[in-house]
């Protein structure tokens, strides 16, 4: 017993004298051999514990963190970029509208000056048709009728007086005035009798000049039909002051001649004002 008493005592005093790290140690040791946790090791566990909490978990939150960070930012980037390209294209797209109302703005413009000048064309048309009909009135009128028959009645008692030059010369200002071009007198040797060459239109003509005092026979009709043959002319046409023989009719018709007699001649002379 007192040797036991001897040990703890000595026990004691050794336990005074240890230093703290090692008097803690023992306290662990006894605790671990009582089956209780040592604070030493609690204390290194939660050191350890904290330690690696605060390094390698709290670096794989941080740089996990980081890398998600990352994604969106290129995400936000990229949605950018397709916004700005969009933008861009519908900018495009806004310039070319605005050119096309441009363009339809000058073209509805024109339509507009186009559409208020064909009214006016059409008002005037429509004055023009009026002033046309009331001629037209005036000119079939008996009294007008009275006055051209006069006037070509006139006309041709002068030309019965003239010569067969100036019955040509005549013939030629007529054929001016009712609207012939390239009008001529021809006096070639060999045209068949044709005194007179003119085009109306896109037809040419050849004309031989009859002044008689008696009714003109068929030899004129056929030297007209050759004559034409000669000038390679469309149209052969015998124009006289008088009339022709029933021979000359039936042969104009067979061979195609035009007849200008003293009736047609005084009506081509009141349609021309001569």
């Amino acid at each position: 017993m007192v040797q036991l008493i001897a040990i703890w005592a000595a026990l004691c005093i050794f336990y005074v004298l240890l230093p703290a790290p090692e008097k803690q140690f023992l306290w662990t040791i006894r605790n671990n051999i009582l089956g209780k946790k040592s604070t030493l090791l609690v204390l290194k566990h939660k050191k350890l514990t904290s330690g690696y909490e605060n390094s390698h978990p709290h670096l794989a939150a941080h740089t996990y963190t980081d890398d998600a960070t990352h994604e969106k930012i290129v995400a936000a980037e990229s949605k950018l970029q397709q916004l700005q390209d969009r933008i861009q294209s519908m900018n495009a797209y806004r310039n070319q509208l605005s050119r096309q109302i441009n363009d339809l703005n000058q073209t509805y413009q024109m339509l507009q000056d186009l559409t208020s000048k064909r009214d006016e064309l059409v008002a005037e048309v429509k004055q023009l048709q009026k002033k046309k009909q009331h001629l037209t009135d005036a000119k079939i009128s008996k009294d007008y009728q009275e006055y051209r028959n006069y006037k070509s009645k006139s006309i041709l008692e002068k030309v019965d007086e003239y010569d067969g030059y100036q019955f040509e010369r005549f013939t030629c200002q007529l054929l001016e005035n009712l609207g012939f071009t390239q009008v001529q007198i021809t006096h070639g040797s060999g045209d068949y009798g044709v005194d007179v060459y003119a085009i109306n239109g896109d037809t040419s003509y050849v004309f031989q000049c009859k002044l008689y005092s008696t009714p003109v026979g068929i030899k004129a009709v056929q030297e007209a039909n050759s004559g034409r043959s000669f000038y390679d002319s469309k149209k052969a046409v015998v124009v006289t002051n008088n009339y022709f023989t029933p021979h000359a009719i039936t042969a104009s018709k067979k061979l195609d001649v035009d007849l200008w007699n003293r009736d047609k001649l005084a009506d081509l002379i009141a349609e021309s004002d001569t």
